[in-house]
């Protein structure tokens, strides 16, 4: 029975390194139906597939209890989250057997059975995360009710691509009430280029009724000593828009769509 299994064993190991099955055969002088059979009952169920089982309805016979333990202690583990390189890693059986087998631990557990141990001591049961309690705002707020009442425009960077000391700006324009979303790529965050792009927003979302920005000198002017209100400011004023803005220097503001300031734009034109 030994030279069995270590027939069967070798077989395995002689696939897995990528050896065609006529030469598995003629290595171990076994028949295609022997290895096809127990390559079968080895993707299957695993190494515990290669041993022989009894016509009788007998069940699996029971892991020890440290390697139990140890794969209890590896999913949670993987589950913890305490460390960056963990923060985002897959915490499946797949992940556990692959790390038994970095460790050595022998003799292996099959998929199955890993997960037949996570559910036997509640380890596949999502664990309950309490939503942090958010003190209401008292920051006043636009109401929206309809689409292009409301457009959020922002500007992510600036982003480099790997080899390259090239500026990226992403900027996103977004309607409130329906999601609705404008996304272009731009070089420079340059005024010119926030023109630009309320151009091809508008264009496409159509024009709204007020548009929110935050307090980048791109948009506002160039610091408190501006004699002039700036071009961005001055084509909503054109449109007939209302601009609000978040006030200077509280970024966590932005959320809240505040009305701090703002411009309203009813009876202004422009030249």
């Amino acid at each position: 029975m030994d030279d069995e299994l270590s027939d069967r064993q070798q077989a395995i190991k002689l696939r897995l390194v990528g050896r065609s099955v006529e030469e598995i055969c003629q290595i171990l002088g076994r028949s295609r139906k022997w290895f096809h059979l127990w390559w079968r009952r080895y993707r299957m169920l695993g190494p515990n597939g290669l041993f022989d089982l009894t016509r009788s309805n007998v069940q699996p016979r029971r892991i020890s209890a440290e390697l139990e333990r140890t794969i209890v202690g590896i999913r949670q583990r993987l589950a913890s989250q305490a460390h960056p390189g963990t923060r985002y890693s897959l915490i499946g059986a797949s992940s556990i057997l692959a790390e038994i087998q970095t460790l050595h631990i022998h003799p292996l557990p099959s998929v199955r059975t890993i997960e037949r141990v996570l559910e036997r001591n509640g380890e596949t049961v999502p664990r309950v995360r309490l939503v942090p309690y958010l003190a209401r705002s008292t920051y006043p707020k636009p109401q929206v009710t309809h689409s292009n009442q409301l457009h959020q425009v922002d500007a992510v960077g600036p982003l480099y691509l790997k080899g390259n000391r090239q500026r990226y700006y992403i900027f996103t324009c977004k309607d409130v009430y329906d999601g609705a979303v404008c996304l272009k790529l731009y070089r420079s965050r340059k005024m010119e280029v926030i023109l630009d792009f309320l151009g091809e927003c508008w264009k496409r979302l159509g024009l709204p009724e007020q548009v929110q920005f935050d307090n980048a000198r791109e948009v506002v002017g160039w610091g408190p000593a501006a004699r002039y209100l700036s071009r961005v400011l001055r084509l909503c004023l054109r449109f007939g828009l209302e601009a609000l803005l978040i006030p200077p220097g509280q970024p966590q503001r932005k959320d809240y769509d505040s009305y701090c300031t703002s411009i309203v734009c009813s009876g202004m034109t422009f030249a």
